[in-house]
Formats: C-alpha cells, structure tokens, sequence
C-alpha cells in the first residue's frame, strides 16, 4: 500500500480578540469538533447567509413589485367597473330620451322586451 501525499493546505495566522479562543474552544468542544472545524464551520454558514440574504433581497424585490401589480390592477378594476356604471347610466339616458321622442311608454317597451333589471 502507497502512502498519499498530504494535500495541501491554506494557513492563515488569526489574531482572535480577548475571550473568542475560549468561547470557540468551548462551542467546538459542545459540538464535538476541533477548533479548526469549528471555525470552519462558522465561515461556512456566515457564507451560507449571505446567500440567504441576497436570495431574500431578490424575493422582497419580487414580492413588491408583484403587490405594486396587484394594485394596479385594482385601481383598473375600479376604472373599469365605474365606467360600466357611467356607460349604464347613458344608456338608461338614451332610452328613456328614445322613448320620450318615439311617444312610447315604459308598459310598450316592457310588452315588447320584457320587465327591466332593477337590482343595482
């Protein structure tokens, strides 16, 4: 059996502030891990959160842009259904202003079309 050659390896000197050597001697020791690991560990997951917090950006983006849509809509709804009502309200106009030059009652109309729709 050959003996692999060790692989290489980064080193970095650290200088840690007062007190971090014992809290990551300690949270290593908690995690049954070695110091090294457990400082790998912690610039993998601050890695993985600043991936989080752009993928979140991008999605609040998108969620407000999404609800600026939504709005937009409703206010066209709203344009779209009062002008429905103006349009209604005209042609109610036109008949009733039909009717007046034609000389024709309402009861000739409803014989001829049937009652009006009064629920609105």
């Amino acid at each position: 059996m050959t003996k692999r050659p060790p692989q290489p390896q980064d080193k970095y000197i650290l200088r840690l502030p007062d007190g971090m050597r014992d809290r990551l001697k300690a949270a290593a020791e908690k995690n049954n891990r070695s110091m090294n690991a457990e400082i790998v560990s912690r610039l993998e997951a601050s890695e993985n959160v600043g991936k989080f917090l752009e993928e979140f950006q991008i999605l609040k983006n998108t969620n407000y842009h999404q609800s600026q849509q939504i709005k937009d809509l409703g206010r066209a709804s709203d344009n779209a259904f009062a002008a429905a009502k103006t349009a209604q309200q005209i042609s109610r106009q036109l008949i009733e202003l039909l009717m007046t030059r034609l000389n024709v009652g309402e009861s000739d109309i409803v014989a001829i079309t049937g009652p009006r729709d009064n629920s609105e």
